[in-house]
């Protein structure tokens, strides 16, 4: 676990869940930690200071993290950086993309367990330093427990991360009430996205299955009935995890 005790790592993603995980992980490790939300906020972060990691979320409200991750490369500050795209979505094209855009490794969420995704960004810095081909991690085994789990909490300190989420799942609740309210298609393919993230975090596969329903169909004609249904069903998890933020820990029990 020493490999990368003393390194830095700049996360960038909209899903504060993802950033505490992605955190949680890199600090156990012994990494000095920075996070960005946007990728405007990411290219001024980065434009202080060297980082020996970036991770960057290829779906960002305000950017294409393929984009970034080529901008990353060709910037003295950066070229250097491991750099890691990650996405709820999968698919060859889109990890091979991320690999052309000059990214070091494309992970898939839900991220794997603790231990594992450890493992992954240690291989990944030696396959870096070895000068070897980037590479597509796989996606973590169903079967396994998540970084979070299907319980919805992680592997310690739940209660702070399942507020990530909670937080997650109300910005995911706001975007697509506006994408319903107003019939807009980009918004609602947005949200989507986003969500489907935190869904894979969570464990949830009927959420997560419902994104990628979303996800498939064309922007000029996206089934309003498919938003509703996506809709409710995320109104639901937001107010699971409410009733579980709220519930007494064992430390508090009288």
């Amino acid at each position: 676990m020493d490999v990368l005790n003393g390194l830095s790592m700049l996360i960038v993603d909209d899903s504060a869940a993802c950033r505490a995980v992605l955190r949680r992980v890199a600090e156990h490790l012994g990494m000095l930690v920075r996070c960005a939300e946007t990728a405007m906020e990411a290219v001024q972060v980065a434009g202080l200071r060297r980082f020996d990691f970036v991770v960057l979320d290829i779906g960002l409200q305000d950017a294409d993290g393929r984009a970034l991750a080529t901008a990353f490369r060709a910037s003295p500050m950066t070229r250097s950086s491991v750099i890691i795209c990650i996405s709820g979505l999968g698919g060859e094209n889109r990890q091979q993309a991320s690999l052309l855009a000059g990214a070091d490794m494309f992970m898939q969420k839900p991220f794997p367990s603790f231990a594992r995704l450890s493992g992954q960004l240690i291989a990944c810095h030696q396959r870096r330093k070895r000068g070897e081909e980037p590479r597509i991690e796989p996606s973590s085994d169903p079967s396994q427990p998540s970084s979070v789990g299907t319980t919805g909490y992680p592997e310690g300190n739940e209660v702070e991360i399942a507020l990530f989420v909670s937080e997650d799942l109300k910005r995911a609740v706001a975007r697509l009430e506006k994408g319903l309210k107003g019939r807009d298609s980009s918004t609602i393919h947005r949200a989507a996205h986003f969500l489907s993230g935190v869904a894979g975090l969570m464990g949830a596969d009927e959420l997560e299955q419902r994104c990628r329903i979303l996800r498939r169909q064309d922007e000029r004609d996206v089934d309003m009935d498919d938003v509703e249904a996506l809709l409710n069903l995320t109104r639901a998890a937001r107010d699971r995890f409410d009733e579980r933020i709220d519930e007494p820990q064992p430390d508090q029990q009288v």
